[in-house]
């Protein structure tokens, strides 16, 4: 639609002279689903969804395979769940050149991004999914002054559980996660990292786990300056 809302796209001209177009949406999984798929051809990089607003989810958003977008916050955002809907993952990525990422607009005054699981204000309601569950080679990655927190669930990792796919983690804060093998992340892939990361306080019941790596080969890879 022409008419605003929270979520954009925004189309760059294709020819000299034009204008650039602004397509709006009002769901995140209606801008997905309007993303171009993936081409090996043109190797285009990730499409750039634009949020501008909070946002409550009512069912899980998927990015499915040959579909690479960026959710990007242009000012102070929060993604989280709506009371009494979803208790699913948030958001789930899988397969082939399937990709998520979550950052924020650079040089955008105090813009944030914030992807809280909590159902209620204490934080006790278990839900059954993570924050983003990866899986079939989807990848996802997350940038700084990202957060991932407050999910408490009945899921192998609070904030994110990597089956088979691929993470990258470069900046951004996972905290205040309870999962049931890792309380930030669970991943039986290496994962790589770089930027400024915060990974903290996150639990597996009472006890503090932040990340969990499932299997004999599966490593924390730093891929770059790491703070």
């Amino acid at each position: 639609t022409t008419e605003q809302t929270a979520i954009s796209i925004t189309l760059k001209a294709t020819e000299e002279g034009q204008e650039d177009k602004v397509r709006y949406f009002d769901t995140l999984q209606h801008a997905i689903d309007a993303a171009p798929e993936y081409n090996a051809e043109t190797n285009r990089g990730a499409t750039v969804i634009e949020v501008s607003g909070q946002i409550e989810l009512e069912n899980t958003v998927t990015v499915k395979a040959n579909k690479k977008v960026c959710i990007r916050a242009t000012n102070a955002v929060t993604i989280s769940r709506k009371a009494g809907t979803l208790t699913a993952d948030m958001f789930q990525v899988s397969g082939e050149n399937a990709e998520l990422q979550f950052d924020v607009k650079e040089g955008a005054e105090n813009a944030s991004l914030t992807v809280s699981g909590s159902l209620d204000e204490a934080n006790t309601q278990v839900v059954d999914g993570s924050i983003v569950k990866v899986s079939e080679k989807g990848a996802f990655g997350i940038g700084t002054e990202v957060t991932l927190k407050d999910n408490n669930t009945s899921a192998d990792g609070g904030a994110i559980t990597n089956k088979d796919g691929n993470v990258v983690l470069y900046g951004g804060t996972i905290t205040g996660n309870t999962g049931v093998k890792g309380g930030g992340i669970y991943t039986n892939t290496s994962i790589n990292v770089q930027g400024t990361v915060v990974v903290n306080e996150n639990k597996r019941g009472t006890e503090v786990s932040n990340i969990c790596l499932d299997g004999a080969t599966t490593m924390i890879n730093v891929t770059d300056v790491l703070t």
